[in-house]
């Protein structure tokens, strides 16, 4: 497995693929399908470009897009959830960080979290 400096490495060096909005405008307004072939083509090339270490996330992270995309009546609506989906993720990264936080200038929180977190196990007679 790659070491952290090895992953940030590989994210400096990793160039997205150039996109020209207007022309991907232009394509889904007057082909539709067409527009729909070259986006799954574009992400998955994107996905491929990225570090191995990412590809897997990044796959499962469209799973989740492209399921919210079908659950939604219109674009609107679509947007609306993937938008809720990335404001969830930022929130439960804030929660992450401030607990980390927490407990780097409190070590001893994460003592008694550990002492909370272990239990007797009691054996029962079997019949």
């Amino acid at each position: 497995m790659s070491s952290k400096h090895d992953k940030a490495k590989n994210l400096e060096s990793f160039h997205w693929p150039e996109f020209n909005f207007t022309e991907w405008m232009t394509l889904n307004e007057e082909d539709p399908e067409a527009f729909e072939q070259r986006r799954l083509k574009w992400i998955n090339q994107t996905i491929e470009a990225a570090p191995e270490d990412y590809q897997q996330r990044l796959r499962g992270l469209m799973f989740q897009v492209d399921m919210k995309r079908k659950q939604a009546k219109n674009p609107l609506q679509a947007c609306i959830l993937i938008s809720q989906m990335m404001w969830q993720s930022t929130a439960d990264l804030k929660v992450f960080l401030e607990d980390l936080g927490c407990l780097m200038h409190n070590p001893e929180l994460l003592e008694n979290r550990r002492k909370i977190q272990s239990a007797e196990i009691l054996a029962f007679p079997q019949n």
